[in-house]
């Protein structure tokens, strides 16, 4: 099968985290591009990179983070862009970079996500601010690739309903009501589903927390592990306690074949749908745990195309009730980076 040289592929993924601290984000994310890097078998691919693009971070504020990334690895950046919060934003600098490699606009792109609030959590504590890279105002921001996604309208923000922690316990509910679970038998189930996600993350070496839990450590509430919303205990919920970063690597077949980077390795990317969804609590979920509209999730399947991996987006309304649970750090781009980062507890 002969390709369309324009044709984008993910080539390079990469991760890592800093356990003694004291790195800011976009140095976490250079690391994190060399992994990339090495992964694709191309030093010479970080040379190449024209735009890059990273998911708006919380721990500390650049003016443009993908301009100091550049820099940092020897790159002559063209273009550079940032995002407000929201879970989609990776998803969606994915899409938009797969259509700019195949319109020609870009053709190396880094896309990457890091956070160091570890660091900056154990510095507030002792009232002491890091040392890090700051940008004045003389700097251009970088491009708002995806803006802000409302999480919260007047309504539930005016009774508290203003962050995942309170909100995702009223779709669990829905969940359990709809499989008919007493809340004894739900709290075993989420139990059980967490306690083989930490399975695998106690072997792998990219988990932060890398210990197998049971069951019952998971859902039953304890000094160590708090209730922090009925039926969410702390090992539960996401953890943010942490300094890591993700990155990955697109660019063109045509690229990839110069630089002579395996066809094992390239992962293509098809069409993939894009759709805000705001949902008002009051309106979006009922007793039997279904959404009001048919608003899609995503599951990828994979394929072999001439030696090359083909990724291809189908939509589910029930896959995406299901990950109406699943809670998600901004800079997490683990989800779809393929080396098998796995959900692990909170540490």
């Amino acid at each position: 099968m002969t390709l369309d040289p324009r044709t984008p592929i993910v080539v390079g993924t990469g991760q890592t985290s800093e356990r003694d601290g004291g790195v800011e984000p976009v140095d976490l994310m250079v690391r994190a591009a060399r992994a990339a890097a090495t992964d694709a078998g191309s030093a010479r691919l970080l040379e190449l990179v024209d735009s890059v693009r990273v998911v708006g971070l919380l721990s500390w504020r650049y003016r443009d983070p993908g301009s100091l990334i550049g820099e940092r690895i020897g790159a002559t950046v063209r273009h550079t862009g940032y995002t407000g919060n929201g879970g989609s934003t990776p998803q969606v600098l994915v899409n938009g970079a797969a259509e700019d490699i195949a319109a020609g606009r870009a053709d190396v792109v880094l896309i990457g996500g890091a956070e160091s609030w570890r660091t900056r959590t154990k510095l507030r504590a002792q009232k002491l601010r890091p040392e890090w890279t700051v940008q004045d105002e003389s700097v251009p921001a970088a491009e708002i690739m995806v803006t802000d996604v409302p999480m919260a309208d007047e309504s539930e923000r005016r009774i508290g309903l203003d962050r995942p922690s309170y909100v995702y316990p009223l779709f669990e509910q829905a969940l359990r009501l709809s499989a008919g679970r007493s809340r004894e038998e739900h709290g075993e189930f989420l139990g059980d589903l967490w306690s083989r996600f930490s399975k695998i993350a106690a072997t792998n070496p990219n988990a932060w927390v890398q210990r197998e839990y049971t069951a019952a450590e998971i859902a039953t509430p304890s000094p160590d592990n708090r209730m922090i919303s009925t039926p969410y205990t702390k090992l539960l919920n996401s953890n943010n306690m942490v300094d890591q970063s993700a990155v990955l690597l697109m660019c063109s077949v045509e690229i990839a074949t110069r630089l002579g980077i395996p066809r094992s390795t390239g992962c293509f990317r098809s069409p993939g749908p894009n759709r805000t969804i705001r949902m008002r609590l009051r309106n979006g979920v009922h007793s039997t745990g279904r959404r009001r509209s048919a608003l899609p999730g995503r599951v990828l399947s994979s394929s072999r195309v001439s030696g090359w991996t083909t990724s291809r987006t189908s939509t589910s309304t029930r896959v995406f009730r299901r990950r109406c649970r699943l809670r998600r750090t901004n800079w997490d781009l683990r989800w779809m980076i393929r080396v098998g980062l796995s959900p692990s507890p909170v540490g």
